[in-house]
């Protein structure tokens, strides 16, 4: 009840009373990887905003878009070179990119320390797993692979999907490395940290640091439905916030929708998890602290488009900059974060 009150006192402006239902895309389906849409909705930050939010796993970019094609998703987090090339296909609706939630690259490389794969050009006749190629984990890897002069021709490609069935297909040896999201990655992170018989390592590559994914709708909502995308990022705004004030707090919350990715047992890890997501790739940079939630820092977002052009992901001469909106930044950010961090601070 506590929770609820002090959601009261921080929410934005007032609402109608009857709230409008919308649909939150999940890009790696139910896991901690999504703790801000949890937060958002469990601790009551959407219905502040006059909005029934649904979460509805989507795994991959490509099928996200498939959903918001056909009216069947409000908002997603989807790879950004995607929103590019769909803009040449006319008769699609397009999509623009309006709220920078990750402030560095998702996806990561791993390996099992000591095993066959040791460099990048190690790969070359090996087997190697993405959750699944609808992901943007797949495109990642392809990247990541031409910089060793390897195309996928060099190595075979299986789905192995997300959480523990793409951790033991690595631990296992089904696989010899890994192109998943960070919160896959930390998890085999801190799985090698008390392992027996096996240690985890990190491939790291210069896109590890180049923000790929942003909070997308399409262009019709923002201009049209400006009140529900607001809303939606505000709600986002401030479950951020809660979770990097207490990221214990923002499990219980968690624990209360899912119970079964928040076990007492396991709580250590889980708060691990969400920590090292928050400093690595959710928060900007200390340099960085005062530009607004979800903002596009223009030298971040120009590396990740030299890398999308240099890699063939998007033409020579298109322009990442053409689908970005950051008209509606200050608007998700209008709200006291100082009760907001307090609430995090009291949640029980």
């Amino acid at each position: 009840m506590l929770a609820v009150a002090l959601a009261a006192v921080a929410a934005g402006p007032s609402v109608a009373q009857q709230p409008k239902k919308v649909t939150a895309l999940l890009a790696i389906g139910v896991q901690l990887g999504h703790i801000r849409e949890f937060v958002a909705k469990g601790v009551g930050f959407f219905a502040d905003e006059g909005l029934d939010v649904t979460l509805q796993p989507a795994l991959g970019s490509a099928k996200q878009i498939q959903y918001m094609l056909a009216d069947q998703g409000t908002a997603g987090s989807i790879d950004m070179h995607m929103i590019v090339n769909l803009r040449k296909k006319k008769d699609e609706k397009r999509l623009v990119a309006v709220y920078a939630h990750l402030q560095a690259g998702v996806y990561r490389l791993g390996v099992i320390e000591g095993g066959a794969v040791k460099t990048l050009a190690d790969m070359k006749g090996k087997t190697v797993g993405v959750p699944t190629k609808s992901s943007g984990t797949y495109p990642f890897l392809l990247a990541a692979a031409k910089l060793a002069n390897l195309s996928e021709s060099d190595f075979e490609v299986v789905p192995v999907g997300f959480g523990p069935s793409a951790s033991q297909a690595l631990i296992r040896g089904r696989i010899q490395i890994l192109s998943a999201t960070i919160s896959g990655i930390n998890n085999l992170r801190y799985m090698s940290r008390s392992a027996k018989g096996w240690k985890f390592r990190e491939i790291k590559v210069p896109m590890n640091a180049w923000p790929t994914n942003a909070m997308i709708f399409t262009e019709d909502e923002v201009r049209n439905e400006r009140a529900k995308v607001v809303g939606m990022l505000r709600a986002m705004s401030k479950a951020h916030v809660f979770v990097d004030e207490n990221p214990r707090a923002a499990l219980a919350v968690v624990k209360k929708l899912h119970p079964e990715l928040v076990q007492d047992r396991d709580i250590e890890r889980a708060s691990q998890l969400v920590e090292w997501a928050m400093k690595e790739t959710y928060s900007a940079p200390a340099s960085r602290a005062n530009d607004p939630l979800g903002s596009f820092h223009r030298a971040s977002w120009e590396g990740t488009e030299r890398y999308y052009k240099d890699l063939g992901l998007i033409d020579k001469d298109a322009s990442l900059f053409s689908v970005i909106d950051s008209s509606l930044l200050a608007d998700a950010n209008d709200f006291d974060q100082a009760r907001v961090r307090e609430m995090a601070r009291s949640y029980k």
